[in-house]
Formats: C-alpha cells, sequence, structure tokens
C-alpha cells in the first residue's frame, strides 16, 4: 500500500504591509506545523530575513503592485516565492481565501513532490 507522508515543517517568511495579513497567514501556517517569521514588506527586510532565516519559502503580498524582491544568491537553498494578492489570478494565492488555499501553495513551494513511500502488508 502507498502512504503519503507529511514533510516536515518549512521555515516560512510572510511578508507584507498588512499586519493583520501577516498575523493571520503566521497564524495558519503555524498551526500547520512550519516555522513562520513575519516582515513588514520592503524588498530589504523581506530579503534579509529570508536570508537569516534560511526561509524555504518566501509568501510576499504583492497588493497594490508591491514588487517581489529580488533573491538573488549564490547558495543553492534560495527560497521558493508564493505571491498573494487580492485577486488571486493564476500566478497568485488570494490574500483573503480561504487560509487552506495559502498554506497548501506555501507546502507546494516548499515541497515540490509529495513523498511516497510504500508501506507492507494489506
Amino acid at each position: 500500500m502507498l502512504e503519503v507522508s507529511r514533510p516536515e515543517g518549512l521555515r516560512v517568511v510572510v511578508a507584507s504591509a498588512d499586519a493583520t495579513f501577516r498575523r493571520t497567514a503566521g497564524a495558519a501556517l503555524s498551526r500547520a506545523g512550519h516555522e513562520v517569521f513575519v516582515a513588514a514588506a520592503t524588498d530589504h527586510r523581506a530579503v534579509r530575513l529570508a536570508r537569516l532565516r534560511r526561509a524555504q519559502v518566501l509568501v510576499i503580498d504583492v497588493s497594490g503592485g508591491a514588487d517581489i524582491p529580488l533573491l538573488t544568491s549564490t547558495a543553492p537553498a534560495a527560497p521558493a516565492v508564493v505571491r498573494v494578492d487580492d485577486s488571486g489570478d493564476d500566478a497568485t494565492v488570494q490574500k483573503w481565501g480561504p487560509l487552506e488555499a495559502l498554506v497548501a501553495g506555501v507546502e507546494e513551494a516548499g515541497h515540490p513532490q509529495e513523498h511516497l513511500r510504500v508501506v507492507p502488508g494489506e
């Protein structure tokens, strides 16, 4: 029988100018078992915090036309980026949509392939 094993928690940085979104997203991601750090959405703070905390995923609120910070790095472990905004179009997760969608987007970005293992029996 095949079982999907839940991967280990991720280190996630949530960057947004919206303090309510930072708190809400941070709480949802923490409840899902991830280590979460939050920052106001400035390029320098988000990038600095992502590097300092060795984030695997950077959630950035691009509402209002905010730019995605440039994450150039010589290290192979640059974080995956999950964009959120009010519209939730094909390239973003809806900012005030279901929190499960945000958690799923972060987990998909941080663990692009599900981990399968064979369980003997049955």
